[in-house]
Parts: structure tokens; C-alpha cells; sequence
């Protein structure tokens, strides 16, 4: 089972609810944690870091991050820095 603030952090990502994260959605959360933190990269660099997780979460290449990217979310930094902000605590959660 995943930690509360891995499940709450999926679900989150997982815009359209399927259970799974496609690339689309990550793209549109990597831009929307770059909005919100004022901060402004080129389409590449997007492309390149949303091109990174997939290679790193999507653990049997089918273009879905499940909910098995615990082991990303837990390893990786940009997530770690934004936690203290955007997931603070983990006290919510999301139907």
C-alpha cells in the first residue's frame, strides 16, 4: 500500500481519474508547479523532465505511470522540495 502522501500525491496527478498518470497529465502538473512557483522553462526542458519521469516511473513501458510509482515519488527531488509546500503534512485526502 502506498503512503498517505504518495496516494494523495497519484491522485492528484491522475487529472482524468483512470487509476493511471499518462504523460499529458504529468505535462500539465510539471506546468502548473512551474505557474505557481513563478518559475518560466522552455517547452524542451519541460519535455525532458516529463520525458525523465517516464523513464524512471513507468516501470513496464506502457505509457502509464501506476500506482506503483511509489518508488519514484519517494526517490526523487523535485517532488521532495515541493512537498513541504504543496503537500503539506498529507492531511487530506481525495475520494
Amino acid at each position: 500500500m502506498l503512503k498517505p502522501c504518495a496516494a494523495d500525491a497519484f491522485k492528484l496527478y491522475d487529472l482524468r481519474h483512470t487509476g493511471y498518470i499518462e504523460r499529458e497529465e504529468l505535462k500539465e502538473m510539471v506546468l502548473a508547479l512551474l505557474d505557481e512557483s513563478d518559475l518560466h522553462l522552455s517547452d524542451d526542458v519541460v519535455e525532458a523532465i516529463v520525458d525523465k519521469t517516464f523513464k524512471e516511473s513507468d516501470t513496464n513501458g506502457d505509457g502509464r505511470i501506476t500506482r506503483r510509482w511509489r518508488n519514484y515519488y519517494l526517490k526523487s527531488n523535485v517532488v521532495k522540495k515541493h512537498d513541504s509546500s504543496l503537500f503539506s503534512g498529507c492531511q487530506f485526502s481525495f475520494s
